[in-house]
């Protein structure tokens, strides 16, 4: 007859040779440990008292059990208080482990079904602290496109670990066309018949007066602080630009011109560009009037992009011209860029053919190849976001490399606002905000 031996009979057999001062020897994945007198080895090879094996005698592993006066739980059969560590394979709810699949270290294999080690390893089930695998443990997982540690959102890495951007929510269904930050907690957002503002909470409508908007959009925004904000937009008449203090806006009499662009060094010194009903419109405001500037005939067709720094101003059309002055203007390259941003005495160009790095300083020319996508924006001293169309792409300086963001699904994509590489605004058709 065969069979299971009785509990009693069990431990009776695990006493044999403990008796008359003779220490059990419990071998633990390959490692021997002589126990304490009267102690006897469980089935994983643990040092315990008979007490111990008898109080788990009729409980699963993981239920709660007490061996005397002390409480417990058991663990391959025994009632035990703590484990040795995380690593051992022993799964310990009581001491706040949610998996264990051991190390090499402390067992022969991987606990049985593991399917390895405890590892921080993408893909790895169990973690080294013995918690398990997720999202925001700091570790890109297949299906993750990134993990910062936290589910923080706004900080370069979605709350979902799905995407490098979420998705905002916003008063507006509007087309979105252009973005501005002028901080964290001080971003405009402009598009159809619409300007909205966000304090670092949310979006909200910002208010400007009827007649004040331009009468399709609003395409582009420029400002240098909270009391100097400017928006203008596409084809509309008079007035299409329009200028806040702070307090209250006032419409900016330029010729009728469907607006592109604006770019300035402050509230003395601004410049708009678009085309008008009349033809090529650039014009420069002084901080009391409107004067509109003659361009060279290789850059009079289709002008928008602008661009400047402290000694030059940048403007695109069938060519890029440069200016220092109001009246001084000459062809710079016959590249017909569809946006441009000057930085860190660099002007950067874009088209669908070349991305095109000028150093002013060196007088040198690099080309790339084009992301793709236009409408460059900075972010941070090194990095440049490019949108357009579907997607976004982010070219660092420093290495000459574009990278693609992964993006929650969306439509189009037509304008960013950037105050650093981890606080970006992508914004939209339909009332689309990425951040």
């Amino acid at each position: 007859m065969t069979g299971r031996l009785p509990i009693a009979s069990a431990i009776a057999l695990l006493l044999i040779g403990c008796s008359a001062g003779t220490n059990a020897v419990c071998v633990r994945d390959g490692v021997a440990t002589t126990c304490d007198v009267g102690a006897v080895c469980s089935s994983a090879g643990a040092c315990v008292s008979p007490a111990q094996l008898q109080a788990c005698a009729a409980i699963a592993d993981g239920a709660a059990c007490s061996f005397g006066a002390t409480p417990g739980f058991c663990a391959d059969g025994a009632c035990v208080t703590t484990l040795d560590q995380c690593g051992d394979g022993v799964l310990a709810l009581a001491l706040g482990e949610r998996c264990d699949c051991g190390t090499s270290a402390l067992r022969a294999e991987p606990t049985a079904g593991c399917a390895g080690y405890n590892s921080n390893a993408p893909g790895a089930s169990c973690r080294t602290d013995c918690t398990l695998a997720r999202c925001g443990d700091g570790v890109v997982d297949p299906g993750e496109v990134c993990d910062d540690g936290n589910t923080l959102p706004g900080d370069g890495c979605a709350p979902d670990c799905r995407s490098q951007f979420a998705v905002m929510n916003v008063p507006t269904a509007a087309n979105l066309m252009s973005a501005w930050a002028l901080g964290t907690a001080d971003v405009y957002v402009g598009g159809g018949g619409t300007l909205i503002h966000y304090d670092g909470i949310g979006w909200t409508s910002h208010s400007v007066p009827s007649g004040f908007l331009p009468t399709s959009e609003v395409a582009t925004i420029w400002g240098d602080g909270a009391n100097d904000l400017w928006i203008a937009g596409y084809f509309a008449a008079s007035g299409a630009v329009a200028r806040f203090d702070g307090s209250q806006w006032t419409a900016q009499a330029i010729p009728p011109t469907s607006v592109g662009a604006l770019w300035g060094r402050g509230p003395d010194d601004l410049y708009v560009s678009g085309n008008g009903f009349t033809g090529t419109y650039l014009g420069h405001f002084d901080g009391a009037s409107w004067t509109q500037i003659m361009l060279p005939a290789g850059c009079s067709n289709f002008i928008s992009p602008l661009a400047g720094d402290a000694t030059h101003v940048f403007v695109a059309g069938s060519s890029i011209c440069v200016g220092t002055s109001s009246t001084q203007w000459t062809v710079f390259d016959a590249f017909p860029a569809s946006s441009l941003l000057a930085a860190n005495g660099h002007l950067y160009a874009v088209d669908a053919a070349a991305f095109i790095d000028y150093d002013l300083t060196g007088n040198t020319k690099t080309i790339y190849a084009s992301p793709g996508v236009t409408r460059l924006t900075p972010a941070g001293s090194d990095h440049i976001i490019a949108v357009g169309g579907v997607g976004v792409a982010v070219f660092t300086i420093s290495t000459g490399k574009w990278e693609f963001p992964v993006l929650p699904p969306n439509s189009g994509m037509y304008a960013a606002a950037a105050n650093s590489t981890t606080d970006v605004f992508i914004v939209g058709e339909a009332g689309i905000i990425l951040h």
